[in-house]
């Protein structure tokens, strides 16, 4: 069955992981994604942290970012092997130019005006510099969609602001939210949350962009904020401070409502269970579970607000139920009472998990430079369009002769010279370290 972008080309200039994240979801929708790659430059931290690590420096530098390596082995091509980019590389194609020559920007708008739409997440500005920001490209394809996406925005005080999704969270006031409880936003730990938002930012922004030339012949452009696409997750921080000039602080795991709600001890090692209460029947339901003990019968607890106010108390009670259970038995006995709980699963169990299995979440890949791996699979399931692993995780310019022989028509002898002056290649060259 055809997919459902089957027949829309995207080229794709997307560094680290909001941009080429956005691409995977485009690209398993089965639009054609041919990313923008250079032999000259090393997109640092897209295809890893180095170009050409040794298995001792990906050890020691690296520390556990070395682990993503196959067998902790960088090998003879680490660009094609690091888990960072192959994670989200599969259903894609990669060709290679050098955007730093004029050549090289000629055949890069040769491709756009065959193609659908652009995306870049490079800093507000690097586009035009290089001669193929939107007013150039929409000369050689007038209904173009090109999405730009940077941490701040093309325009304003801070557009030309540089950082990865951690300073977007920090500048977006995420972080503030997510440290601990009395605690210290500088503890607060990674999490990158704002480039997989980021990414499904931008793919929605393709699609609604795409639809939009569907109905009027027209192409735009648009700009794309990520600290701002941020800020619209946090919404009721943003409203309290603009409606009651208060300023929300971290909870932790609690609820500003609901209670008890918190991640409670369970029976083993470092293992976690987590537990919310919305209502006084959910609250009951608990009791029952709990069997019923003397503690959960105080009149404090009778009403939400009651239980709100008296959470330490609440969290040492059914602490100390939960660490005598397994988590996930104490999740199950929850839920089919009608209490949302979840026991808190580590990347093993994770892997493990009957659930994804029987969803066929799991995909074995083959790549011809890792061997074969189980894969995280699609993040739908289209009922009339399945989505499948068309195409292992994309070596760098794998397509090289299909996009300057197919697409641009080169003949054999140009493209032996667009090799040999550094625009073709599979390979970084030897200064890129």
């Amino acid at each position: 069955m055809p997919l459902p972008l089957e027949g829309i080309r995207v080229i794709a200039n997307t560094y680290t992981w909001a941009g080429p994240y956005a691409m995977m979801m485009l690209a398993d929708m089965g639009a054609e994604i041919i990313r923008v790659e250079s032999i000259q430059r090393w997109q640092w931290n897209t295809r890893g942290f180095m170009a050409r690590p040794t298995k001792e420096q990906a050890a020691v530098l690296m520390g556990p970012m070395g682990a993503a390596y196959p067998n902790r082995d960088p090998g003879p091509r680490p660009w094609n092997r690091h888990a960072m980019f192959n994670s989200h590389a599969r259903n894609k194609k990669s060709f290679t130019v050098d955007l730093a020559s004029p050549e090289g920007v000629d055949i890069f708008k040769q491709l756009v005006a065959q193609s659908d739409a652009v995306v870049e997440n490079s800093t507000p500005g690097v586009m035009d510099k290089l001669g193929v920001g939107y007013e150039a490209l929409r000369r050689v394809r007038p209904d173009l969609v090109m999405v730009s996406s940077s941490g701040m925005g093309a325009a304003g005080p801070y557009a030309g602001h540089r950082g990865f999704g951690s300073q977007m969270e920090d500048l977006s006031g995420f972080t503030w939210l997510r440290c601990y409880p009395d605690g210290d936003p500088a503890d607060t730990s990674l999490s990158n949350h704002s480039d997989a938002a980021g990414g499904a930012g931008i793919a929605f922004a393709v699609l609604a962009a795409l639809h939009y030339r569907n109905r009027t012949g027209r192409g735009q452009w648009v700009d794309m904020s990520q600290s701002e696409n941020l800020i619209g997750q946090i919404p009721d921080a943003v409203m309290d401070y603009t409606m009651n000039g208060r300023v929300q602080k971290s909870i932790g795991n609690r609820h500003r409502s609901m209670a008890p709600q918190g991640v409670y001890p369970s029976l083993g090692d470092d293992k976690w269970v987590a537990i919310s209460v919305a209502t006084d029947e959910q609250w009951q339901a608990l009791c029952h579970a709990m069997g019923n003990p003397a503690w959960a019968a105080n009149p404090r607890y009778e009403t939400s607000l009651g239980r709100w106010k008296n959470q330490d108390e609440l969290d040492e009670g059914i602490g100390r139920w939960t660490q005598r259970r397994v988590g996930r038995e104490t999740a199950e006995s929850l839920q089919a009472l009608g209490v949302a709980a979840g026991e808190i699963t580590s990347d093993a169990e994770l892997s493990g998990d009957p659930h994804l299995w029987s969803r066929n979440f799991f995909r074995m890949v083959d790549h011809p430079e890792t061997g074969r791996h189980w894969h995280p699979g699609p993040l739908w399931h289209f009922s009339e369009t399945p989505v499948e692993f068309r195409t292992p995780p994309v070596l760098m310019g794998e397509h090289n002769e299909y996009v300057y022989k197919e697409l641009l028509g080169c003949s054999d002898a140009e493209y032996r010279r667009l090799e040999e002056t550094g625009h073709i290649g599979m390979d970084f060259v030897p200064e890129v370290v």
